[in-house]
């Protein structure tokens, strides 16, 4: 019986080990858009796709910048923000969004995602982001109207995977409820 416990606590042990492992990974890829973002408002706020810093130490951090990388030579941002706070007083929630964007003309919020799969979850997440930022900034400025998530490859530097949900409408393909 102690030994089979032990199993149990090894077996909890690896799978906290791999969770944090894989939080790292979408942390540092996190980390370091923001940066290459931060670089790219100095300079106008266009996002050029190269890489102007060097790339993460691990692999799959690497493998998802370079993914967000391709994403972004395609897809040409013009960014706006990076890591928003935003709130809304009518319902008592806040978040981050992490990218505020003019996309094809259009004002997208966007969120980077690392992790294997996307759920229903991440989807409602923008829907209520962009219902705080629009809340905030009220009547005085242009209004978000889309939302997307890139979703990064952290297995491979293939582009990174667009989720738009304006062009998607009711299409549920690689979402998990």
């Amino acid at each position: 019986e102690v030994l089979f416990q032990h199993h149990l606590d090894q077996a909890g042990f690896q799978r906290l080990h791999e969770m944090r492992k894989l939080g790292t990974v979408g942390t540092v890829t996190h980390s370091w858009v923001e940066q290459h973002i931060l670089r790219a408002l100095k300079d106008g706020g266009v996002g050029r796709g190269n890489q102007d810093a060097d790339l993460p130490i691990n692999e799959q951090a690497a493998n998802a910048v370079t993914s967000y990388l391709k994403w972004e030579s395609k897809f040409h941002p013009e960014y706006l923000f990076t890591e928003r706070k935003v709130y809304s007083l009518e319902h008592h929630v806040a978040g981050t969004v992490d990218i505020g964007a003019r996309i094809s003309g259009k004002l997208y919020i966007v969120d980077i995602k690392t992790s294997n799969s996307l759920s229903i979850a991440h989807k409602l997440q923008l829907a209520i982001y962009l219902h705080m930022i629009n809340e905030e900034m009220g009547k005085t400025e242009e209004f978000y109207t889309h939302r997307g998530i890139v979703k990064c490859h952290k297995g491979s530097t293939r582009q990174a995977t667009w989720y738009d949900f304006n062009e998607r409408a009711g299409e549920s393909k690689g979402w998990k409820s």
